[in-house]
C-alpha cells in the first residue's frame, strides 16, 4: 500500500469530481473504479480526499469506507511505479479487506497463491493480476 503526499492537505474546487465518483459507484454496487489521467490533473488530490477527507463535501460523500484497496503512483519513487509492486499491494489489501469474505482463503488455496509469490509476480505481473 502506498500513501499519498497530499494526505491531510486542503482540497479545493473539485467537489464535482467527488460527486461524479459517488454517482459512478451508486450504479455499480461491489464494483470498482480506476482513476487515471495525465500528470498534474489532480488524481492524487482527488483520491487523497476520497480516502482521508478534509473538506466538508469529502466528508459528506463518505466514499473512503467503500475503498477495498488503493495505490498511489509517485514519479519520484520507482517502487510505486513497478507493476509487480502494484499487483502485490492490491492483493494484500484485498486479502485483509473484511468485506470480501472468502477472498483470503481463495488466495491461499488456488493458483493465485503461486502467481502472487513476489518472484513469480515480478516475472509475469499481468498473469498475477488476472489470477
Amino acid at each position: 500500500m502506498t500513501g499519498s503526499p497530499l494526505r491531510g492537505k486542503a482540497f479545493y474546487s473539485r467537489e464535482w469530481a467527488l460527486l461524479k465518483l459517488q454517482r459512478s459507484l451508486q450504479g455499480c454496487p461491489g464494483g470498482g473504479l480506476l482513476v487515471t489521467g495525465g500528470p498534474g490533473c489532480g488524481k492524487t488530490a482527488l483520491c487523497s480526499e476520497l480516502l482521508w477527507p478534509v473538506s466538508e463535501p469529502g466528508r459528506r460523500a463518505a466514499l473512503g469506507a467503500r475503498v477495498a484497496a488503493h495505490h498511489f503512483c509517485q514519479a519520484q519513487d520507482a517502487r510505486t511505479l513497478a507493476v509487480a509492486g502494484f499487483v502485490l499491494s492490491l492483493a494484500r489489501q484485498l486479502e485483509d479487506c473484511g468485506s470480501l469474505h472468502g477472498y483470503r482463503h481463495r488466495l491461499q488455496h488456488s493458483a493465485a497463491h503461486t502467481a502472487l509469490e513476489p518472484g513469480e509476480c515480478a516475472r509475469d505481473p499481468d498473469h498475477a493480476f488476472k489470477r
